[in-house]
């Protein structure tokens, strides 16, 4: 009973929240472009963040297009035509809902509601997933619930609001967990219906299509895995069984996990190929470990200052790309070690785990600082990780590793003397204090006295967890982050910046008895104009080319020349070419391509371009005005192609 208290707490907030339209998207933004307030964009808290264009620019409009269409799997947008059951996981009629359950509110519920439940479920199957591992490995219920929500309140999840960053560790996790306990069933038909489930998981993890973070959350859980399971075969009394129930657990796991992964593959080869093929990301590969600067792996303690601003450049990046874990793998090795090398490490339910997860976090840390050869990491697909991108699993691996030291603490009944309690607390705290003195925001330097009083309640938390009151220690490190994750995210109600401006209204009036297929253009537009018409569910090709369709591109590009700035993910950004002029690229940054293009050229025509958009400047003459809406200090005019 006490086990499923908080899994029911979870679902019931998602629940309560989903129903109520709340999300913490940034779609805020495209009201507030306009002159509205917050509370005119119903947004109970802000702010809303540019920074987070995967959210708001990319994969928001993608779900809200789908929706108007019905949720098909070929999409018209972005230059072509692109499977979007492979991208981001969007919602879509196809068999791979079983893939992602969580996408299942779209079925039942509408575009606000659906929104709303599918953002926190992503939430709660992060927080779910660590939390049924923990359970499993150690059977304790409140060390589990609070390291959980550690997981899932740290700025290296808050700052990412694309779905791989949940689903990943969520059903990482889960998988995990239901296989291990497949394992300890007690007889086969239990075994078999544990494995199909984590078979089902494991399908649903491999189908996040995310590499870096993929690869970096089977790292930690793997070594957890084989040490969970070692000291079970080598009691030689009871081998035989062992095996076998091993045997049959993969068979089940792998069998099925695999071969739904393979259909899936398989029904959208063309995509995941052309995928593989980008020049970015698909040829984003790491000729060494290391480059990761240590302030930012440390900075997670920090991260109010960050938030301060809707956008800043935090220690010389992003907020996103800076954003971290609590570096509680420190001080948990530090005790761990010292317990090894005197022989009062001892043994209990976590400790096996335990040592797995600490092998699972080296290795992961050790390719995000060190300068490992490419030979070396190429043995565990570490070269298809960029080394910043896992700072998210070096901070699953440490919140795991410090909830089973605690749990082996209370199993055993140990106590950590204060000399290493001081010791690792101490060591923590120097990297810490160092960390402060260079952390940047905007270029400035930060206030380290304010900074040592967050070091302190940080260091308050690692202390308590490791000596006398476990819970209250890791409340304080669960307050702490929760404060921090306030701050990070704002509260939206609803969809109406997106759906009910006056650009969308005009959109949805000019192409009403349109063609499905008739195509959009915007020139010079910034992102929110160019968001708007992706969400409106029309042919839009400035819109985000998830990957190249070749018979598309080369409507623009006919021979080719340009192929290496095209072929990869990228924002597609039209600007207006002298008549008669080539079509000519120009790239703006590793995903964000300009195109020049003549509005009269016959290529447009080609590509079933019907209606322009154009943004504080006139086009013409092949075009005839529509409408002109005022939108933010200029106006958007749309346009009819003719010819």
């Amino acid at each position: 009973m006490a086990a499923s208290l908080f899994p029911g707490v979870i679902v019931a907030t998602v629940v309560v929240l989903g129903v109520g339209g709340v999300s913490g998207s940034s779609l805020g933004l495209y009201a507030t472009i306009n002159g509205a307030t917050e509370h005119e964009a119903h947004m109970v808290t802000g702010p809303a963040r540019g920074i987070r264009t995967d959210e708001w620019l990319v994969r928001t409009p993608w779900v809200l297009g789908q929706l108007e269409r019905d949720r098909p799997t070929r999409v018209a947008g972005g230059v072509g035509t692109h499977d979007m059951a492979v991208l981001m996981d969007l919602p879509t009629r196809g068999w791979e809902v079983v893939l992602r359950p969580h996408t299942a509110g779209y079925w039942f519920f509408g575009i606000e509601r659906g929104l709303a439940i599918e953002w926190w479920a992503y939430f709660a199957l992060q927080m779910l997933g660590v939390y049924a591992l923990l359970v499993t490995l150690s059977g304790r219920v409140a060390v589990s619930a609070l390291a959980a929500a550690l997981v899932t309140l740290s700025p290296a999840s808050q700052w990412w609001t694309t779905p791989a960053t949940f689903t990943t560790i969520g059903y990482g996790c889960l998988a995990t967990a239901l296989a291990l306990r497949a394992h300890r069933a007690g007889g086969n038909r239990s075994r078999v219906a544990l494995s199909a489930l984590a078979g089902l998981t494991l399908a649903a993890f491999l189908a996040g299509l995310y590499p870096p973070w993929q690869i970096g959350t089977a790292l930690v859980l793997l070594p957890v895995v084989a040490a969970t399971v070692i000291p079970d075969l080598l009691d030689a009394a009871d081998r035989g069984r062992v095996l076998r129930s091993l045997a049959l657990v993969l068979a089940v796991t792998v069998g099925l996990g695999g071969s739904l992964f393979a259909a899936f593959v398989a029904q959208h080869r063309d995509a995941v190929e052309a995928i593989s093929a980008t020049v970015y990301p698909g040829q984003r590969n790491a000729s060494k470990g290391g480059g990761t600067p240590l302030p930012i792996v440390l900075s997670a303690t920090f991260d109010s200052y960050a938030s301060s601003k809707p956008f800043s450049m935090v220690n010389g990046t992003n907020q996103s790309e800076n954003s971290s874990a609590l570096p509680l793998l420190l001080p948990v090795t530090c005790v761990c070690l010292a317990l090894l090398v005197r022989r009062r490490f001892g043994a209990s339910r976590s400790s096996p785990a335990l040592i797995g997860c600490l092998v699972g976090g080296a290795l992961v840390t050790g390719w995000m600082l060190l300068p490992i050869p490419s030979d070396i990491g190429s043995l565990v697909l570490l070269t298809r990780v960029p080394p910043s991108r896992l700072l998210l699993p070096v901070g699953l691996s440490g919140t795991i590793a410090l909830a089973l030291l605690v749990c082996h603490l209370l199993d055993t009944g140990g106590r950590i003397g204060w000399r290493l309690l001081l010791a690792a607390v101490g060591l923590t705290g120097a990297a810490l204090w160092w960390a402060a003195g260079r952390y940047t925001v905007d270029g400035r330097d930060i206030d380290t006295w304010r900074a040592g009083l967050l070091v302190l309640i940080v260091l308050a938390g690692v202390a308590l967890s490791l000596r006398r009151r476990p819970l209250l220690g890791l409340g304080i490190l669960v307050a702490f982050t929760f404060w921090q994750a306030s701050l990070v995210n704002p509260v939206q109600v609803g969809t109406g910046p997106l759906v009910t401006s006056p650009l969308r209204r005009a959109v949805d009036a000019i192409g009403a008895g349109e063609p499905a297929d008739a195509g959009w253009i915007a020139f010079s537009a910034d992102s929110t104009v160019r968001g708007t018409l992706t969400a409106a569910g029309v042919n839009n090709l400035a819109g985000v080319s998830p990957y190249p369709d070749y018979a598309a591109w080369r409507i623009l590009d006919p021979g080719l020349a340009s192929e290496d700035l095209w072929n990869r993910y990228t924002h597609i950004e039209f600007a207006v070419a002298p008549a008669g002029a080539p079509t000519g690229f120009t790239l703006l940054g590793p995903d964000r391509l300009s195109v020049a293009v003549d509005p009269c050229a016959a290529a447009l025509r080609e590509l079933g371009v019907r209606f322009m958009v154009a943004q504080g400047i006139e086009i013409g003459p092949c075009v005839r005005p529509l409408v002109r809406i005022p939108y933010g200090n200029s106006y958007v005019t749309v346009y009819r192609s003719q010819p």
